[in-house]
Order: structure tokens, then sequence, then C-alpha cells
């Protein structure tokens, strides 16, 4: 674990919950707007997984690549490498450009919240905090 200790990952937990917050919130809307849905779920389950990392002192980059992160949690503890993300890292940073312009559906945004929360359990029951 890092020097700052469990008070870092709580911090870390924090703000990979508030991203599903903000997801939840946005995709219960009058009118969702779905692509930052997605890319809150996307963050969430960056953050989340960065979070197992940092809980078993292993180094995180800069990296947004959620795939990446997965595999090295997979290493601590295989179930991780069973979940399929499907194309969730496309919204961390694609969709937030024009150049690819594509606008998920409600159904979409429900799947990767679907996603988002099951890592978002995996991580948490492991950590037990």
């Amino acid at each position: 674990m890092t020097p700052s200790g469990l008070e870092y990952v709580r911090n870390w937990l924090i703000k990979a919950n508030n991203d599903i917050k903000v997801a939840e919130r946005e995709l219960n809307s009058a009118d969702p707007v779905t692509d930052a849905v997605c890319f809150h779920c996307q963050q969430a389950v960056e953050k989340f997984l960065k979070t197992y990392l940092i809980f078993h002192s292993r180094e995180v980059g800069k990296t947004h690549n959620v795939y990446i992160l997965l595999e090295d949690c997979g290493e601590i503890d295989a179930e991780f490498v069973e979940v399929d993300l499907k194309n969730i890292n496309f919204f961390g940073v694609n969709v937030r450009y024009p150049d690819e312009f594509y606008t998920p559906t409600i159904d979409e945004s429900r799947e990767y919240l679907d996603i988002a929360k099951k890592i978002k359990s995996m991580v948490e029951d492991r950590l037990q905090l």
C-alpha cells in the first residue's frame, strides 16, 4: 500500500463511488446524456481497479486502459479476468470528442452501469474497509 495508507485507498473509493452516483443520477434523469453516463461508468471502473491495485501495493501508472488494469488485478485474483467489460474503454477518452461521435442507447448505458457496479462490488467485497 502507498505511504498514505488506508485513507488514500478510501479516497479512491469515494471518487469511484461518486462516478457511480453521477452515472445513476444522469441515467435516471428525464433526458439522460448517455455518453456522459458511459464516461462516468468507465471512470468508476478505472478508479475501482486502481484502488484494488493500490491496496495490494501494485504500481498504478497513468493509464486509462481498464483492460490492462483488469489484467493486473487478475494477477492478484483470477476472478477479475472473468469480467467482460464490453467496450467500456471507448468511453474513457474517445467518446468525449466529436471525432469519434457516438451516442450510446439507454440500454447500453444501463449495461455499462451494471458493469461498473459489478466491479465496485468485487473490489469493495475484497477490500472490506
